[in-house]
């Protein structure tokens, strides 16, 4: 808008400079200049406002605009949101005791931080109420499972892996024998063998 303001500046000088006819022809056309930008104002705002309107409530990729940041030169990785995988992930029993239930817990190290943004549901692990807390409680996650001699990520990736072959059918998913954990990293998970 001041670009356009700045192209015509000299040309409304000129006219006032030349019109000696009509006295006051330069305030309206600054007049109706500003009406003018008023109204291109209103209308922008109106349709921005209705495209953020329509682009919430669609799930189409492309009627949201959404980036694929991974794509791009300087890449990030996906961070990958699926609630049945949560589900199945807290259906299983807690990895360091055992205990059921469980609260899915995000590897916080396994992706770079942002502000306000956990990392990808793929990195989730099982975790009782107890050990949950004292994870959070601690400031080394990183260090909090070594000394358990667990290594996360690897349980992470067999559960994800687990919640991928399932398929949509999150009722399976939930219901199916959980999986028990060594406590040896270097072991993995296996099937529970009661029926």
């Amino acid at each position: 808008m001041y670009d356009l303001w700045e192209q015509n500046v000299d040309t409304l000088r000129t006219l006032q400079r030349y019109s000696k006819e009509e006295s006051g022809i330069v305030t309206k056309l600054v007049a109706h200049l500003r009406l003018c930008a008023v109204g291109l104002v209103k209308q922008a705002g109106a349709s921005q406002a209705s495209q953020k309107e329509s682009v919430a409530r669609s799930d189409d990729p492309v009627a949201r605009r959404i980036i694929d940041k991974s794509t791009l030169a300087i890449s990030e990785a996906k961070r990958i949101r699926c609630k049945e995988h949560l589900r199945y992930v807290a259906s299983q029993p807690c990895v360091i005791c055992g205990r059921s239930p469980s609260h899915a817990h995000h590897v916080k190290y396994a992706q770079r931080r942002g502000l306000g943004i956990k990392v990808s549901d793929e990195f989730a692990v099982p975790l009782c109420a107890t050990h949950h807390h004292q994870l959070h409680n601690t400031t080394k996650e990183r260090e909090w499972w070594q000394e358990r001699k667990i290594d996360p990520l690897m349980i992470a990736g067999t559960l994800w892996r687990e919640s991928q072959k399932r398929g949509p059918d999150t009722a399976e998913a939930v219901t199916k024998e959980p999986i028990h954990y060594v406590s040896d990293s270097s072991a993995a998970p296996t099937e529970s063998s009661t029926p």
